[in-house]
């Protein structure tokens, strides 16, 4: 295979460690990047992350765009709305793209219009366009999917993140809900300020369309993990009896039956719960499958492996919009 190039929009914590992994793989080039925090602009990747310069320097999406690439690498939020944009100027540059937003796993869900906007425009460049990353992404719709190769049938799937929250942003850990009363907590959530994570909903999907079933509904509740002591060595200052941690699920019912039950535990200290990290499945059926993965995926460096190493298989997929359950397993290349 070839060198594939790069160009990288959002240069936060994923966009960064983008930068470190390029730097092991010769068969991959950074040859353009962009942010919308302007205080970047003009700095060389190399030096953002405190490391010799590349010859590459952050600039605007128009600057970035002009290079000649394979691929642009998306890694800013959670929200198809709020990537639309750029996902069309990627495509207009005539790149692939691969997206980090929850929300662009399975966008047909989200805003069907804009879903086939994306797909129509890529058709029309000759480019594939897919969401990926941790979870949604790796964790579950590969490791989880190449679980069930395993089953004769499956009645019913059940998945369990628990996740170390103490290395976010203060900005994930306020969306996650740390640092709140419970009566806060609760406001916040009702204002969708507090909102956990948005990606269950969206491998649920995935799933029943890989297997043919229709999901009917979703059901998803949020409740806070409250501390009985301070912890003020985070981004965020937790005092006693605040929020320190969550605890949400989410249903995916088939036929009035709840058919995927996922959990995510997040929390600033496991080791207060007497907890790890560590991901679990289990799937019902002919035989009974678990797998359990501790220490459990590491949710800032699986993004980035998984982003480097779909890479080929974006490069080689069909065009259009697709997910990533349409591509093949990735592993590490040369």
């Amino acid at each position: 295979m070839g060198e594939i190039r790069l160009v990288l929009a959002g240069l936060g914590g994923v966009g960064k460690n983008m930068v470190r992994l390029v730097q092991t793989r010769q068969q991959v080039q950074i040859v353009g990047a962009y942010s919308r925090n302007e205080s970047l602009l003009g700095h060389d990747l190399g030096e953002l992350i405190q490391e010799n310069p590349i010859g590459v320097e952050a600039s605007t999406r128009y600057q970035a765009l002009e290079a000649q690439a394979d691929v642009l690498v998306i890694a800013t939020t959670s929200f198809l709305a709020e990537v639309t944009d750029d996902i069309h100027a990627g495509i207009e540059a005539g790149l692939n793209v691969i997206c980090t937003a929850e929300e662009m796993a399975f966008p047909w869900i989200v805003d069907r219009e804009t879903a086939m906007s994306i797909h129509d425009h890529a058709l029309r460049e000759e480019v594939t366009v897919v969401g990926a990353g941790a979870n949604p992404g790796y964790i579950y719709e590969v490791v989880g999917l190449a679980l069930t190769g395993a089953a004769w049938d499956i009645e019913s799937i059940g998945v369990q993140r628990v996740v170390d929250l103490s290395a976010f942003s203060s900005g994930v850990m306020r969306r996650l809900g740390i640092g709140y009363t419970e009566d806060t907590f609760a406001d916040q959530v009702r204002n969708r300020a507090v909102y956990g994570h948005i990606g269950f909903g969206h491998t649920i999907r995935s799933f029943a369309a890989r297997f043919g079933l229709e999901i009917e509904r979703i059901e998803d509740s949020i409740e806070p993990i409250l501390t009985e002591h301070s912890i003020t060595s985070l981004a965020v200052e937790v005092a006693e009896g605040e929020s320190a941690g969550l605890r949400q699920r989410t249903i995916g019912f088939v036929e009035g039956e709840p058919w995927f039950n996922a959990e995510f535990l997040g929390h600033v200290d496991l080791g207060d719960l007497g907890l790890t990290p560590r991901d679990t499945y289990e799937i019902s059926g002919t035989p009974n499958i678990r797998g359990v993965i501790e220490p459990g995926f590491n949710p800032q460096r699986t993004v980035t492996a998984a982003l480097m190493n779909t890479l080929p298989h974006i490069v080689a997929a069909r065009p259009g919009l697709i997910s990533v359950t349409d591509l093949p397993i990735p592993s590490p290349w040369s």
